[in-house]
Parts: structure tokens; sequence; C-alpha cells
């Protein structure tokens, strides 16, 4: 995908492809931006709208949805609804605050000819007696709910930014998806035009994607809506689960039929897999992970693809769907920055860790505020919790490292805890378990009484922790329990820790000072064996090489702590044998360990059960 994204720049501007699209997009670019800039692209990306801006100003033309060969302005095939307001949000999320200067003449010309154009004043909304170039380009749009997501884009930049004095205040009045729910919400989804029953799959994703509506439990109906009727098969997403010739354009309703209706648009797939891991991470998961295993079948990033989950071809091969797009930008960011939140459109992007602060209704409260604040020199990650919340800290296990929790995080923070996790020093062969619970005691600064959560490896380094500061509770998941006295390997020749279905590889990689990498092979079958294919990929991709001095040391632990103690055991695990979990855990802790399904990693394949048995045995 950095190849895609490579083919789209031609040396002075991305292009939507570099192929049938291999010229200025609006539309195509605005939509990625902010995706584009985390993926390190930030002056390409400021060079892009320059060059849209200099064309523009220079020709004094209004803004067009395409700029062909030879710097012509044009649209296709009409005045785009989404041109202004995604070209502005570009701006913004690129902070290109000189650009805005350089142009303000031409861009306050251009709001008032938006309003103008566009927006019927007595409403707010859409004007309906008029057709719109829109995100489906082929078909008729009117006054939809696209539209008028892009209406509420515009207002809560122009507003937000400060950048210029705003028409549309006295519509919203701070308020940026009220007129989106009032007209177009039914129930549990949003209906794609005024006076029209019929759903579509970018109604039900731009009004998230763009920021203009924030709710959670909306966001969870409307995809939850799109999953259960057919918008995701064969993939997400479609524009709608059937074809309706009567909404497209003359030349594509003879040339191109159904080329924007019920196929699979990526871009729209994109997008919808950026929004639904803040609802449904473990089913982006597996959505994201389908889309990983076409990528990689095809060696590319298809611009729409047909009913069989192919590349679409137009009848009589008039066209065939482009490959190599910009957009895959999105679906890369969200490959890649699991613990950051979703590119939107409404805010700045940023590559730095940084705190991201997405306006939102759910379980902070309406209106406040939910950072993710990743610290680069130590790894750590904390999101404040709910007022019920309690502080739990994740502490990872050999051969992983925070990134191992980004499923598992944002479920327990939807049950309204903060959570914090750490890269422990796993790698450096001077060091054993009590560096790494000092590494998990400095990431807890600031916390109170918090519940800490060790997985495997780490099950020889929280009880260090509660001897070091006060915790409300240790659970040990699918981990190892110490035997004061002996080390971790001398215990395992003497009681039957070991999984009981040994690998049928043994990919172990001799680095020298007793460190050691395990290879993917070996790692799936131990760690990642239940895990979908590419989830599985995902996860041996991020794996670090483990120090065995942990391992080979003598525990430090003397005694274990006075502090209340629970246990998980995976009924699958095939890294630690579970009956042993089970006896350990009722003779050294004095627990019945609770008993899930899966393999040695749940917090991967897992996350949606897993947080709730930690929440139960947290409280």
């Amino acid at each position: 995908m950095r190849a895609c994204i490579e083919a789209c720049w031609n040396g002075r501007t991305f292009t939507a492809s570099p192929g049938h699209f291999d010229m200025f997009w609006t539309r195509d670019l605005g939509f990625s931006v902010p995706s584009l800039i985390r993926l390190g692209h930030g002056l390409r990306v400021h060079a892009s709208l320059a060059y849209a801006l200099g064309v523009w100003d220079r020709r004094r033309r209004h803004i067009t949805t395409t700029i062909h060969y030879f710097d012509r302005p044009g649209d296709v095939y009409e005045y785009g609804v989404d041109s202004l307001p995604l070209f502005l949000a570009a701006l913004r999320a690129a902070d290109a605050t000189d650009l805005v200067e350089r142009h303000r003449i031409w861009l306050e010309a251009e709001i008032a000819h938006y309003y103008a154009q566009v927006v019927d004043p007595a409403t707010g909304l859409v004007r309906s007696d008029r057709k719109f170039s829109a995100h489906r380009d082929t078909v008729v749009n009117r006054s939809n709910a696209y539209g008028n997501t892009m209406v509420a884009l515009l207002a809560k930049t122009i507003e937000e930014t400060g950048w210029f004095d705003s028409p549309f205040e006295h519509h919203f009045e701070g308020d940026y998806g009220r007129l989106l729910l009032e007209h177009f919400w039914d129930v549990d989804h949003f209906r794609d035009a005024l006076g029209d029953e019929t759903v579509s799959g970018e109604a039900n994703v731009w009004p998230f994607y763009t920021g203009v509506v924030a709710d959670p439990a909306l966001v969870a109906a409307a995809l939850g809506y799109l999953d259960h009727h057919g918008f995701c098969d064969p993939y997400p997403l479609r524009y709608e689960t059937e074809r309706r010739p009567e909404r497209e354009v003359w030349l594509t309703r003879h040339l191109l039929p159904d080329y924007q209706g019920s196929t699979v648009w990526t871009s729209l797939g994109a997008m919808y897999l950026q929004v639904l891991r803040t609802v449904d991470p473990s089913l982006a998961a597996t959505e994201t992970a389908r889309y990983v295993d076409w990528i990689e079948r095809d060696g590319t990033f298809w611009e729409v693809m047909n009913a069989k989950g192919q590349n679409w071809v137009s009848p009589r091969w008039v066209l065939i769907g482009e490959e190599s797009m910009l957009w895959s930008a999105i679906f890369l960011d969200a490959l890649e920055n699991l613990h950051l939140v979703p590119a939107y459109l409404s805010g700045r992007a940023s590559r730095g860790a940084r705190s991201l602060r997405p306006e939102r209704n759910g379980p902070f409260g309406p209106g406040r505020t939910c950072d993710i604040v990743l610290d680069t020199a130590t790894g750590s990650r904390r999101r404040p919790g709910g007022r019920n919340g309690m502080d739990i800290a994740l502490v990872h296990g050999s051969y992983l490292g925070s990134w191992c929790w980004d499923l598992l995080r944002p479920e327990l923070e939807r049950l309204g805890h903060r959570v914090i996790t750490m890269d422990l020093p796993i790698s450096d062969p001077g060091l054993g378990a009590e560096a790494y619970a000092a590494a998990v005691d400095d990431a807890l600064v600031g916390t109170k009484d918090p519940v800490v959560v060790g997985h495997s490896i780490a099950g020889l380094v929280i009880p260090l922790v509660a001897a070091h500061r006060p915790v409300r509770r240790l659970i040990f998941l699918a981990a190892f329990l110490a035997a004061p006295g002996l080390s971790a390997n001398a215990q395992r020749g003497t009681e039957p820790i070991d999984g009981r279905i040994p690998p049928t590889t043994a990919e172990w990689i001799d680095l020298g000072d007793d460190v050691w990498m395990v290879g993917p092979h070996t790692a799936t079958e131990l760690f990642f064996h239940d895990a979908p294919a590419a989830l599985a990929r995902w996860a041996t991709q991020r794996l670090r090489p483990q120090a065995y001095r942990a391992l080979n040391e003598t525990t430090p632990l003397q005694a274990w702590p006075a502090v209340e103690s629970r246990s998980i055991v995976c009924r699958d695990d095939r890294a630690l044998n579970p009956a042993w979990v089970r006896t350990a855990s009722r003779d050294r802790l004095g627990v019945e360990a609770v008993e899930i399904s899966g393999g040695h990693s749940p917090f991967l394949t897992r996350p949606v059960e897993l947080a709730q048995v930690l929440d139960s045995l947290a409280r």
C-alpha cells in the first residue's frame, strides 16, 4: 500500500490513482489527507493543496472536483457539494494556515458562492432544486445525507478554526449533527435522501467519518445496520445492496451500469473500518483481516469490486476498475495506528506523539473529551476513564509489547476504565524481573490503587509491583505463577507448565547474550493459533527479542504479597498448560481460575469477552 501511495505522487501533487485518474481530485485527496499526514506525507499534502489553490486562484475559477491535464479545472459532472468542505477540512488537517492567508480573498468568495449555490437559507439543508456532484459522482445527487453532511462539515471547519466569518452559524448553533438527525435519522440508521426511505452505505459512514455526528450509540446502531443488511458482503462497503439504474446518469447507465450502485467501494470501506474500530474492535479486526487477505492476493488496492470480491469490470470491458488508489492511505493508517483515534476530517492531523481529543458523547459524559496519550519515550499509553472506572494496568508477556493490547484497550475504556500500558525492557540481556517491575511502577505514577493484569511471563513481574506500591488487585492472565526460591526454567523442569500441544516448527533464533527471537510460524502456533491469519501476521510482525535472564534468574519474589489476586485460564492455551494454571492458581493464589475459551492471546482474539471478564474481576 505504501507503493500505491507513492505511485499517486507525480512530483507536484497527489493524484487519485496512477492510471485512469492520474490528475488532481479534490474529493479523493481531501478525505485522505488526515491519514496521509499520519503516514508521513505532510509535505506532499501541503504541496498538493498549494498547487490546487494556485490553479483555481490564478485562473479565477471556482473550486472544482478535478484539475485535468495542463492545469484545466473542471467538474465531474456538476458543482461538487463536497469540494469546498473537503478542501477546507484538508487545509485544517494539514495546519496550512499559510495557504489560508495567501488565498484568503479567493477562499472567502468561495464560501459565499458555496452558500448561495448549495444551501437553502430557510432550512440550512442542501437545496433540492438542483443536482450536485458528490462521492458517487456518476449518479444523480440532490439533497441527500451525504450532501448535508458536507454542509455541516464546512460549517464545523469554519467555525472551529475561526478562519472566516460563517454564514452557517444560525443554522447549527454548534450542533452540527442536528439537521442530519432531524431529517435523515430513522431509529437505527440514516436514510439516504429527503423523501426517500432507501438506505445507503455512504449515508451511514460519512456523518461519523467527518466527526459531524459523534455519539457512539448512533455509530454502533448505524454500522450494525449496515453489517446486518448485507452492505459488507463480500467486503465493506457497498453503496447500496441493489442497483438503482434510475439514479445513474445517462452515460453510466448505458456504458458503466452499476459502477457506483451495489458494488464494493474501497474508499467507503476504509472509512467504515476506521469508524468501526471505535465501537466494535473485534469485528473491525476481522473485517480488516479480510481486507488484508484480498490485498495480498491481488497485490494492489482496488478502486471498486464486484459481488464476487474481485476487481470490477464493466460490460464489454469499457472500463476496468482502477488500482493503487490514493485512499489506500486510510486503510494503511487504520492498520498501523490502532492505538490512535481514527483520522477523522474534523481536526488537525499529526504524526507525532500527542493527545488526540475527539469530542464525543459516550461513556465519559456529554461534551467531555476523551484523551489518548502516547509517550513515545516509554511506550506507555493511557486514557481517562469514566466516573466509576478504575486504573487498569496491562503488562505484556514475552516477545510482545504494549501494542498487543490495542484491541482490548477500547473495550475496557468503553466499560469506563482508565487503561495504562507500557513496553517492558524485555530485550536487554542485563535486566530481569525487578527491572520489568520498575518499568511498570514508572507507568503507574499518578494512579491510585490500580488493578494490575499480567500476561504470561508478566506473572513473574506483577507480584513484585505489589511489593513496591499499593495495588487494588492482581489478575494473572494465562500467566506464569512463580515459586519463591526457584527460577522459572527450574520450575519448568519440575512442574508440567509448558503447553500440551508442542509446535511443529522450531523457529528459535539465538541473538547472543541469551537473547532470543521467535519466528512467525512458531509464534503463531504457540501464541496466535486461533487468530485470523491476517491478525496473526500483524502480531508476528511486531514481536520483539526476549532476553532470558528473567526466566533463568531465581525469582526475586521471596513471598507472595498480601494482595487479593485472581487468575484467568485459557482452555486452548498452547504456551502454558491449562491444567497447570488451574492447579497453580489454587495452590499459590488460593483461588479457582476463571475459564475462557481460546488460546494464549485472548486480548487479540476475544477482546470483548476478555474485557467483560476483567471488568468483573477488577470490581
